[in-house]
């Protein structure tokens, strides 16, 4: 992370559209930009997106968070930096234990960085920017793994929830001085994040070429090229990422942070979507997290909504009838990789 930040400066914000480097945009700027098919060429920052609020006279939301878990003998899977790089990445801990690290707010030797975390609250944190149509695409996949061809409520057997994992909506929580390390979220997935608590760092890859990519997915961690750019997020600032977006995480050691997230896929983007997916099965360790079994899983219910919308006739809301050939076109290259982990 140091030798990251030594590197990294602060992004370029105003200036012509191929020199902007990320988008500080109100609530109706920034859901105007993602309705529009216009390219994004950085991460679009907003304030006050959420609709849920927390009732400060009941502490902090931190403290409020695990009041409303519940169950504190529940297991959490937790991420520490002494654990071994040979071993596996994380431990499984006590939820109560977890709570008791994080009571008293004191600096930790051996921070917890909680990221696989269920999200108690009410659907009203998704940021207000993220509830247009093209936003939604992610949904439609749920409902068809799980709903099959009916439009009734869902009652999906065991089986098919197997083959879905909860991640329209998360919560990270992290002790102070928690770091990760440059990545590309899962499944070619874009990622929104909302900081409820305490100050976080957040870094990225800025506008790379395909040759920074390509030596990216080589080596993540020994990568030392491209233009890393940072901006330090505050409660209430919600950062949304396109799909690919290479980016870091870092944190001072006085401040844990609550975090509320989650993923969305655009209808808009399906082509360049498929395209990260494709790369993250080629070269497993860019992502954050395993890419099998979900990852064809996704490909083709997407493909089967595609093919619905175009019996529909509305090609345009999918970029037009060349990106739905790029899509197949994709398509075709990774069931051939696909193909390999027979």
């Amino acid at each position: 992370m140091l030798t990251l930040l030594s590197r990294a400066s602060q992004p370029t914000t105003v200036g012509s559209e191929s020199e902007k480097e990320v988008y500080f945009l109100t609530g109706e700027e920034a859901e105007g930009r993602l309705g529009s098919h216009v390219d994004l060429h950085g991460p679009i920052i907003t304030e006050n997106q959420q609709q849920f609020k927390w009732d400060h006279r009941k502490g902090r939301p931190i403290e409020q968070l695990f009041r409303r878990m519940g169950n504190c003998n529940s297991s959490v899977s937790v991420q520490k930096p002494s654990l071994s790089l040979r071993k596996s990445s994380f431990v499984v801990m006590r939820l109560g234990d977890v709570q008791s690290a994080f009571q008293d707010n004191r600096i930790s030797k051996d921070p917890l960085n909680v990221l696989d975390l269920r999200n108690p609250l009410p659907r009203s944190t998704l940021p207000r920017f993220l509830t247009g149509e093209d936003c939604q695409l992610l949904s439609r996949v749920r409902d068809t793994i799980l709903g099959g061809g009916t439009a009734d409520r869902c009652t999906a057997p065991i089986a098919e929830w197997n083959k879905w994992k909860e991640d329209e909506d998360w919560v990270l929580l992290a002790q102070g001085g928690a770091q990760t390390l440059t990545h590309q979220d899962s499944c070619g997935k874009s990622t929104w994040i909302t900081v409820q608590e305490g100050q976080i760092g957040f870094g990225w890859v800025s506008r790379p070429s395909e040759n920074e990519l390509c030596m990216w997915r080589r080596d993540p961690n020994g990568f030392t090229g491209g233009r890393l750019r940072y901006v330090v997020l505050r409660p209430g600032q919600t950062i949304y990422l396109e799909a690919g977006t290479i980016h870091f995480v870092f944190r001072l050691d006085e401040h844990q942070t609550l975090l509320v997230g989650g993923h969305v896929l655009r209808w808009s983007r399906v082509d360049s979507w498929i395209q990260v997916v494709l790369n993250q099965l080629r070269y497993p360790n860019s992502t954050n997290e395993e890419l099998l079994p979900s990852a064809p899983v996704y490909v083709e219910t997407v493909a089967h909504l595609i093919e619905d919308r175009r019996s529909l006739g509305r090609l345009q809301e999918l970029g037009g009838k060349e990106a739905i050939a790029r899509f197949f076109k994709i398509k075709q290259q990774f069931d051939l990789e696909l193909a390999k982990f027979a």
